[in-house]
């Protein structure tokens, strides 16, 4: 059997925790675009531009961080992506209201797609068989 974290076999992984797995990794890679663009953007200003190169890695570390924590059980990180996903979501409502000026097409498009990925994780991750998934780890940790 194929192993995806530590002791976690892929096969034993409800569907809906395989599937959210795999979008927080698009997720992280998405982060790393989004900080690769906003530094190109800003490469006239090397200190920011460096930056928005290592948030966007730091996000994507985060982002696979929060896959192998979920993948694995832990209720926490499960949590912690809600949370992430909330703060997602009043900052993308600032950059869809026009509050930042600044802000061009193509970072406000890899926003978007980054908000709908954090949707869809944050959907998955609490189905039912999720939950079922969280709680028996909780119950005998491994």
């Amino acid at each position: 059997m194929v192993q995806l974290y530590g002791t976690t076999d892929q096969s034993t992984l409800p569907d809906s925790i395989a599937k959210a797995d795999k979008l927080m990794l698009a997720g992280a890679a998405l982060a790393v675009v989004q900080g690769l663009v906003a530094a190109i953007g800003d490469l006239h200003r090397p200190v920011n531009a460096a930056f928005s190169l290592l948030s966007g890695v730091i996000v994507g570390a985060v982002w696979w961080w929060v896959a192998k924590a979920c993948a694995e059980g832990r209720g926490g990180a499960r949590l912690l992506a809600t949370v992430f996903f909330a703060l997602s979501t009043l900052g993308i409502s600032s950059t869809l209201n026009g509050l930042y000026h600044f802000v061009t097409a193509a970072l406000t498009v890899l926003d978007v797609l980054s908000w709908l990925v954090g949707l869809g994780v944050v959907l998955l991750l609490w189905q039912r068989d999720s939950s079922a998934f969280f709680e028996s780890r909780r119950r005998f940790p491994r």
